[in-house]
């Protein structure tokens, strides 16, 4: 009777035990369906909780996540279906403290006007936290001029993927990032869609990302923003109609990308060191399509494929902000910058731009020193790319029409105030076109399609080159989110 006794204590134990076990187990799923029960459920979280948000619709609601979790038990947020929880109006998501994860959301036929600098209808506040299988569709107002992004960067490490963004036609970028404290983030297997170009309404990148290194100031901490844009599909994103992806910092990587009938290039417009690495840019010969345009030092631009689009790779003139060479020069002016101003357009030297393919472009392929002397005197846009590799790129074009444009230095004072070392061309394969610039011509072979291959495009192999680029990177690829959004 005894040994009964113990073996029923120790049952009883076990259940206790299980029982709060598996008590806690429901504590730390949540469900919700309403935004008071959500509000109570959030500031209530624990790490390890999950709040489940119940399908249907939820409108102008302000989810701030101001609990946190740890790497090991992040607090969750998710939808009781992805893509079932639409939320409309003025909602909002905010990620307020560390290791946080977002899944499955969908904003959708919202907007309004916003007080607020920088205001978002996601912004990252915090470090270490997570958006995925989620989406932002027609999420705007009529007035074009109405300023918020669909996606801010304000912390650290953070992470957008497997997500939709689509129709932004208002003002800002669709995704930005601070000026400061805003390093190590990524966005990766994303959509960008159907983004309408507004004429004349500046500042509508597809993404725009500052940090260490924009306006020339050198900062405290990490020298770079560090920000990946890596295997996302940019389709019909027109935006701004000039920068798709506008790298404002140092020490960025946009990697293998399609970007895809949309108006725009890939700009590195401020900052140095960034790398553009295994993109393909299809302009399908539209309007004001374009492959890449560098300024700034130290970029590595390397395996991208450019095709069917009006220029290749453009290397700016840089501004010369030594001092001032007539009476009319007229600075922009940034405090914190070792000169007290930046330069309109960084000097590009000591680039490697190579093993690229260009296919087609309707203007040169390369483009060394555009806009010299662009509103001379105002601007002192005089210091041509100097002791750029442009190397084993791979060119196909038609026949007659011009590979390299160059800019000849003006000799005549005050233009002679700097003396530039050459640029470098080395080992290029062109199939087609003309090479007329006496500084790039030994840096070409000029070659004849290879035999069998009439009508269709020569592969770079068949001509003694090792490019990596392809059309296909993301085939197989899982990009945006795994439900559809009404046909979206």
């Amino acid at each position: 009777m005894v040994l009964h006794n113990r073996t029923m204590n120790r049952v009883m134990r076990m259940v206790v035990c299980c029982g709060i076990v598996m008590s806690g187990l429901a504590a730390a799923e949540t469900r919700v369906s309403n935004a008071k029960e959500l509000h109570a459920a959030l500031a209530a979280a624990r790490p390890g909780t999950t709040i489940v948000m119940k399908n249907g619709i939820w409108q102008d609601v302000r989810i701030d996540m101001t609990k946190p979790g740890t790497v090991s038990a992040p607090v969750s947020l998710k939808a009781e279906t992805n893509g079932a929880v639409i939320l409309r109006g003025t909602s909002q998501l905010v990620f307020s403290a560390k290791w946080q994860t977002v899944s499955g959301l969908c904003f959708k036929d919202g907007g309004g006007t916003y007080d607020k600098k920088y205001f978002a209808v996601v912004r990252f506040n915090a470090d270490n936290c997570r958006l995925t299988e989620s989406a932002i569709v027609d999420f705007t107002t009529a007035d074009p001029m109405t300023k918020y992004y669909y996606v801010y960067f304000a912390g650290n490490a953070n992470r957008m993927d497997h997500c939709l963004l689509t129709g932004k036609s208002n003002n800002e970028p669709v995704v930005g990032n601070d000026d400061e404290g805003s390093r190590h983030n990524r966005v990766d297997h994303c959509v960008v869609r159907d983004i309408p170009y507004i004429a004349d309404n500046n500042g509508r990148e597809i993404f725009r990302i500052f940090g260490y290194g924009h306006h020339d100031v050198r900062g405290k901490g990490e020298k770079g923003a560090f920000f990946m844009i890596e295997q996302n599909l940019f389709d019909h994103a027109d935006g701004e109609g000039t920068e798709i992806i506008s790298l404002k910092s140092d020490s960025n990587i946009v990697r293998n990308n399609i970007i895809r009938a949309s108006q725009g290039e890939i700009s590195l417009r401020m900052g140095d060191g960034n790398r553009i690495e295994g993109n393909v840019i299809l302009g399908e010969k539209g309007p004001r399509s374009w492959g890449i345009r560098i300024a700034g030092h130290g970029h590595t631009i390397v395996n991208n494929v450019i095709r069917d689009c009006q220029s290749g790779i453009r290397l700016m003139c840089g501004e010369y902000i030594e001092k001032g060479l007539t009476g009319s020069y007229e600075p922009k002016l940034s405090p914190d910058a070792p000169l007290g101003r930046m330069a309109t357009y960084g000097w590009v030297h000591d680039c490697v731009i190579a093993n690229n393919t260009l296919v087609n472009s309707e203007g040169p392929d390369f483009v060394m020193g555009y806009r010299y002397k662009n509103k001379w005197p105002a601007a002192q846009l005089i210091l041509l790319p100097e002791h750029n590799a442009i190397a084993n790129n791979f060119i196909v074009k038609a026949p007659g029409r011009d590979v390299v444009e160059e800019t000849a230095q003006d000799m005549t004072p005050p233009f002679d105030v700097v003396k530039f070392r050459p640029n470098k061309f080395s080992g290029n394969v062109c199939i087609g076109g003309k090479v007329t610039v006496p500084s790039a011509a030994n840096g070409f072979t000029m070659r004849e399609p290879a035999q069998g291959t009439t009508g269709v495009l020569p592969s770079p192999g068949a001509y003694g080159l090792s490019q990596n680029a392809h059309e296909d990177i993301l085939r197989g690829e899982n990009v945006g989110p795994s439900w559809q959004v009404n046909g979206k």
